[in-house]
């Protein structure tokens, strides 16, 4: 696969930088000089857009609904894709990939996002997937005679009309034939046979070489016959909800009503019009190919058609345009259900089936341009197993790709901010709740905003010390962190010790601190950390306590990077002290010239040293808690009555 940037190749017409995909219609031409051509339906004019070879005559044009990316198949048998987002102004550069089918293009037609079947003389179907860059097509089909045109249902099922009259229904995930139906044999060019979706008669239109028009509805496979034309007719395009044709041999324009057995306008023109087209716009205008190659414009105004121009080239083979909006509509609603069958689908079938079958409905989906929707059941999925943090990362990719100021995107944000509350990302979590209030100051929140709001500023300064849950182990907060952007920070539990009681003496922690440092600086304990007073918030799931606490110093340690020892020091009422020491993870003293991705690595590795070097922290931690044990034991001694002792 090829691909290539390039600029409009001739000079921006005025009024076309404004112009974008949604409001052109498209002209392929063929001769000495073949390229593509796009129609401006306000002022009237066209632009050459891209040059294709000598020999490349455009044969079939498409255009991808959900996007708005551009297929052309040649007569050399090329097929471009052109990057183009409905969005687009032509003015803007794209760029193009080119596929070699090897054989003359019949048709193509865009089946999804990136997936394109396309016919040829050689009778037969390729599917290609063209996001990838390097890359062979399937054969979906090979048959003795044409497929003459090639269309997409709004269900996702591939339609081939063969030169021999047979249309048949494809599912092309599997290459399933799913069933079959015959009408009139089509007009002897196959390369000018188009079927065209008539979605207010909710059937597909199929020309006849006799002039006959087989209706055919999709769903039950039900065929309506009508009788146009005197002889031969190609033109066929949908117009206000009815279908217009037009006849080679007699030089009639008629229009269709749905379900109407006799034309509701029926007026002579000029003869052998081979392609037609009629745009949205009011007035609408008329765009009709002859065999000669020559393009007229007309307007079609109050059931009269009159002729405003002709294009300058005189090779013009094809015509193409965006969906009409009733199509589109049609197509939206049929995208609907199918992504609610996939939904329900993938649903049924987690646990029991392999993660390729998976897998593939997903892509389904996102094909379907609801990959948000995708991303939602990922993370879903994802929170049930117990993978916080890639329920984290789907939902952050989710909330990425919907507009943020729409009242529907207040539930999936919501989700967002109780999973980066619940590994306690607060401050974001925070963020999150605020937005959700100025989008929707009314929003019936299931979590409490208000109780995150308060922890979020009790974690704007130093002194507080996070008690994770047992299922939110510290090594999932950093990698969250990382996920979301931020630098790991803070002091997190590792694990409490066995409290010591102490009743009917009450111990001050500034006591405690004295004689520890007694007991410290004698010579065989100096190697010991030295101690201090903190009073620290104590921030657990749905409580918050402040509570003084010693901690004990780990600058002058023994090596354990990240390890620090403290103890709660609580007193009652009634002469009673608790002691509870505490193994902490401690990560501040952070680097402020590393990036997030590096700060978190070594916060990682740091933590997985600890708790694999059990020996080395073991005797550290030992060493201050005997230490400590020592120090409450003396000051107990010195404190309780004398009469008191056995």
């Amino acid at each position: 696969m090829e691909e290539t940037s390039f600029q409009n190749q001739t000079k921006i017409i005025r009024g076309y930088a404004k112009l974008n995909w949604q409001s052109a219609i498209l002209l392929g031409t063929g001769g000495n000089h073949p390229c593509l051509e796009v129609f401006n339906t306000v002022s009237n004019e066209t632009i050459k857009y891209l040059d294709f070879p000598q020999g490349h005559s455009a044969y079939s044009i498409d255009i991808q609904p959900e996007q708005g990316t551009i297929g052309i198949g040649t007569k050399g048998g090329l097929i471009y894709i052109i990057d183009k987002n409905w969005e687009d102004t032509l003015d803007e550069p794209a760029s193009y990939k080119r596929l070699v089918q090897g054989a003359s293009i019949l048709s193509i037609c865009w089946l999804e996002k990136f997936f394109l079947a396309a016919s040829d003389i050689a009778g037969r179907i390729l599917l290609w997937h063209t996001d990838q860059k390097s890359n062979a097509p399937e054969i979906l089909q090979t048959l003795e005679e044409n497929i003459c045109s090639l269309k997409c249902s709004a269900d996702g099922r591939l339609i081939s009309l063969s030169s021999k009259g047979v249309l048949q229904f494809w599912n092309p995930q599997n290459h399933e034939l799913t069933h079959t139906v015959y009408t009139s044999t089509p007009p002897a060019i196959s390369a000018l046979v188009q079927i065209v979706f008539w979605p207010d008669n909710r059937t597909i239109a199929c020309p006849g070489a006799e002039g006959e028009l087989t209706l055919v509805n999709p769903d039950t496979g039900d065929i309506r016959m009508l009788y146009p034309h005197d002889g031969t007719f190609y033109a066929l395009s949908t117009y206000n909800g009815n279908l217009l044709t037009v006849g080679i041999n007699d030089g009639r324009l008629k229009i269709w009503r749905p379900d109407s057995e006799k034309p509701d306008l029926d007026l002579r023109i000029q003869k052998n019009v081979v392609g037609a087209r009629v745009t949205e716009n009011s007035p609408a205008k008329l765009i009709l190919i002859e065999s000669n190659g020559k393009a007229g414009i007309y307007s079609l105004v109050d059931g009269n058609v009159r002729l405003i121009k002709y294009c300058k080239n005189q090779d013009y083979r094809m015509i193409s345009q965006p969906l009409s909006g009733k199509m589109q509509n049609f197509y939206a609603l049929q995208s609907s259900k199918e992504v609610k069958m996939i939904i329900s689908e993938i649903k049924s079938k987690i646990g029991r089936v392999t993660n390729d079958v998976i897998d593939e409905l997903h892509r389904r989906l996102i094909n379907l341009g609801y990959e948000h929707v995708s991303l939602a059941l990922r993370a879903d999925e994802a929170e049930k197993k117990g993978n916080t943090a890639g329920a984290i990362r789907l939902c952050r990719e989710f909330i990425n790709l919907l507009p943020n100021n729409d009242p529907k995107i207040c539930p999936s944000m919501e989700k967002y901010a109780r999973l980066l509350e619940r590994v306690w990302h607060i401050s974001e979590a925070d963020h999150f709740c605020k937005q959700i209030y100025q989008i929707d100051f009314n929003y019936p929140f299931t979590i409490q905003p208000e109780n995150i709001s308060k922890t979020a500023d009790i974690l704007k300064n130093e002194h507080w010390i996070i008690e994770p849950e047992f299922d939110v182990s510290i090594d999932i907060i950093i990698d969250s962190a990382t996920i979301i952007g931020k630098k790991f920070f803070g002091r997190y539990v590792l694990s409490k010790l066995k409290p010591i009681h102490f009743n009917r003496v009450r111990i001050d922690l500034i006591e405690i601190l004295e004689k520890y440092e007694r007991i410290r600086k004698t010579s065989i304990n100096r190697d010991l950390p030295a101690a201090s007073q903190e009073t620290i918030q104590w921030v657990a799931r749905g409580r918050t306590e402040q509570i003084k606490t010693i901690i004990f110093d780990n600058d002058v340690t023994i090596g354990v990077k990240g390890l620090q020892f403290a103890a709660q020091v609580l007193n009652g009422d009634l002469n009673t002290t608790v002691i509870i020491p505490v193994v902490l993870f401690d990560w501040r003293n952070i680097n402020p010239d590393t990036s997030f991705e590096d700060e978190n690595n070594n916060a990682i590795n740091t933590l997985n040293n600890l708790l694999n070097q059990k020996n080395l922290s073991n005797s550290y931690l030992a060493t201050i808690h005997n230490v400590l044990t020592k120090t409450l034991q003396r000051l107990f001694t010195e404190k309780i009555p004398r009469e008191e002792y056995p």
